[in-house]
């Protein structure tokens, strides 16, 4: 029983990317996948409420699949953000 913990306990922590910094309203996110996608991808941006506050269109084929976000118009609170397979929350404060 304490193998598979441990197991699970590494997988969880190897394997899932840390929650995304916002700084000064921008976030900065990697999709590896989007790296080699051709095309437009729809990324979601959820409120706490997991209610869509934002859509945005993605282009595929950016190096390493990186992309920064403007937040500037959305209020402080908790957010979550999918984008194709890729899923990720983040918390949006204000200085």
């Amino acid at each position: 029983m304490l193998y598979w913990s441990l197991l699970f306990f590494i997988h969880i922590h190897l394997t899932y990317p840390p929650q995304p910094v916002v700084n000064n309203g921008q976030l900065r996110i990697q999709v590896p996948s989007l790296e080699t996608h051709a095309g437009m991808i729809p990324c979601t941006i959820y409120n706490g409420q997991n209610q869509p506050v934002r859509i945005i269109p993605l282009e595929g084929g950016h190096r390493k699949g990186v992309y920064t976000i403007r937040l500037h118009t959305l209020p402080e609170g908790e957010y979550s953000l999918q984008c194709g397979a890729y899923q990720t929350n983040f918390r949006l404060s204000r200085p």
